[in-house]
């Protein structure tokens, strides 16, 4: 058994030698354009009322967090039913803003800053998750958002980007 497959690799590698070789193994997608597929899939719900990034990333990640890049601002819109958060979708600025929370996330001298502005008649609690420079996904404490108030949250590092998620109603409570 061993000699016949040694006498099949030695004939493939006499044909390799001989000018014949293998079809070249297809290239892996770069992971910009599998999410740009997957975008434009289903725009509706990965981007919201927005138009999809240009570097084909989702504002809605396939986990259903809204994803937030250093330099991007834009309106998340609730829809609440019976004191509840049912749904949570991005939307550009401007206009009129009832049930929804401005954010931007910048870079600034000391590091990073999120701030959120809102306009809700109740306050808001969320998660927030951060990529890390080493491209670790870290979860990251949060204060709430006072009814139609404004929030800032920083850190003294770099941040890739943030995943908000788990929007919900919260009277008060720690930064947590």
């Amino acid at each position: 058994m061993i000699g016949s497959a040694l006498s099949g690799l030695v004939a493939v590698l006499a044909g390799l030698l001989a000018g014949c070789s293998a079809p070249p193994a297809p290239e892996p997608l770069p992971m910009a354009s599998m999410m740009a597929a997957t975008a434009q899939g289903d725009s509706s719900r990965q981007c919201g009322a927005m138009s999809c990034r240009s570097n084909g990333v989702p504002y809605i990640n396939d986990k259903g967090a809204i994803v937030i890049f250093p330099g991007e601002q834009f309106v998340i819109a609730f829809e609440i039913q019976d004191d509840k958060i049912v749904s949570a979708v991005p939307k550009p600025t401007g206009g009129h803003l009832p049930n929804a929370i401005e954010v931007s996330f910048k870079e600034i001298d000391s590091g990073m800053m999120l701030s959120l502005q809102s306009h809700l008649p109740m306050d808001l609690k969320y998660d927030a998750a951060m990529k890390a420079p080493d491209n670790r996904l870290v979860y990251t404490s949060s204060c709430p958002v006072r009814a139609s108030l404004g929030s800032y949250e920083s850190w003294p590092h770099p941040i890739k980007f943030l995943e908000l998620s788990n929007f919900r109603i919260q009277d008060g409570g720690p930064c947590q």
